[in-house]
């Protein structure tokens, strides 16, 4: 009897929760000017790739164009930018029972991150195919995981069982080549960084090995050059597997601009394509790397960071006065003096839009998306609900048996 009305409790507490609505968000694009050109009426958007940008209305997602006007209605449950013609998208499924028997695990376990993570996520199962710019499914959604295409291919995640193999596919969703992987990356210059039993090397789009299985730790190539780990120190190869900049650096970067971020003593500086220190490791933090010959930078002030860009000499040309930056796109870049407001600089440092309250993306395509907070209640969705509801149910029910198996131990005992 005490169990049922623990399970009505149960009820009538997650019942509340399923009105409550997460964080929500009026989303619209801006122009270099700041003039909105797209008001903000959107859940939630994506920034413009090949001239389309994905929204989301009533928790379905479709594209636009540039004047905002629809060019595939909402109809997905989720979406990615395109990319060479195509856009990932993923198709959700209901799976309460299995959602709220993993959450009841960790909860039971003492993860409770892992239980909120899993509650936020909701009961569902993804899916994962790709669409053209028609909105016509051209991979069906039945990859575990599906990134976005580069050089003609795609990264393809299969789960069976426990087990997890990473290939490519091709823009028809056929696997490119009969290889799998534990990890990889995306091709870039021709070379896709892949692991395989602790291991890092390169492969061809053949799925051939042009940089065999021998790093322990590496990055993806940019600019002909990639970083990797060799007994504890970062050196850079070539697309051959030369070695081109000898090990001996306490961490790699990206080329950008034919400069590199290295570290040397936990302090940042830059290195060229020959290995040679240009810029004194010197910095706390560095950005993504040069754009418009501009480079984010910081220095540690009263343990909070300051940014700045410098130039190609390491020279801070924009001062490090800000709270945050991003990086240059489109020739501006956002920044924020304070936590409370952000507007655009160009590369004189001077504000070219104002600080506003909002947050903002860069400018991609000339247009930076905007996202205006609504007011309201913040709390679990319905959706999500129905994980917590299943997972304390779950959670009663070991507790009611354990609690039935100690009684009548106590009794056998007696």
């Amino acid at each position: 009897m005490a169990l049922w009305k623990s399970l009505v409790v149960v009820v009538l507490l997650t019942l509340p929760i399923s009105g409550y609505s997460a964080r929500q968000y009026q989303c619209g694009f801006m122009d270099t000017s700041g003039r909105v050109v797209i008001p903000a009426k959107f859940s939630r958007v994506r920034n413009y790739s090949e001239g389309l940008a994905a929204v989301e209305v009533n928790q379905k997602w479709g594209y636009i164009n540039k004047t905002g006007r629809f060019v595939i209605r909402p109809r997905f449950d989720s979406v990615m930018d395109f990319h060479e013609g195509l856009a990932v998208m993923g198709s959700r499924h209901k799976n309460a029972l299995a959602h709220g028997m993993a959450a009841a695990g960790r909860l039971i376990k003492g993860d409770y991150k892992g239980y909120m993570d899993t509650i936020r996520q909701g009961p569902y199962d993804w899916t994962w195919g790709c669409i053209d710019k028609s909105g016509n499914i051209v991979i069906p959604p039945a990859f575990t995981e599906l990134h976005d295409f580069s050089d003609g291919l795609a990264e393809a995640t299969v789960m069976r069982g426990e087990r997890r193999f990473c290939t490519f596919v091709d823009s028809t969703g056929a696997q490119a080549f009969l290889s799998t992987f534990d990890r990889t990356y995306p091709f870039r210059d021709g070379l896709a960084l892949v692991e395989r039993g602790g291991y890092w090397g390169y492969i061809d789009k053949a799925g051939s090995f042009v940089v065999p299985l021998h790093y322990t730790e590496a990055y993806p190539f940019n600019e002909g050059l990639a970083a990797v780990m060799v007994d504890d120190k970062w050196g850079f190869i070539d697309t051959t597997g030369r070695t081109r900049i000898e090990p001996r650096f306490d961490d790699g970067g990206y080329f950008h601009e034919g400069l590199c971020p290295v570290v040397v003593n936990y302090k940042t500086g830059f290195i060229d394509t020959s290995g040679r220190i240009v810029i004194r490791p010197q910095f706390f933090h560095v950005g993504p790397g040069f754009h418009y010959g501009l480079e984010p930078a910081s220095i540690n002030d009263h343990w909070r960071d300051k940014w700045g860009f410098i130039d190609r000499d390491g020279k801070f040309v924009i001062p490090p006065n800000f709270f945050k930056v991003g990086f240059f796109t489109d020739g501006l870049a956002p920044a924020e003096l304070t936590s409370t407001g952000v507007g655009f600089i160009n590369t004189a440092g001077r504000y070219v839009i104002k600080s506003q309250p909002m947050y903002v993306t860069g400018f991609h395509e000339e247009l930076a998306a905007f996202w205006l907070e609504k007011r309201g209640p913040a709390g679990f969705s319905a959706t999500a609900s129905v994980t917590l509801f299943v997972s304390v149910v779950v959670v009663l029910l070991v507790w009611a048996v354990v609690f039935l198996l100690f009684r009548r131990m106590r009794r056998q005992a007696g």
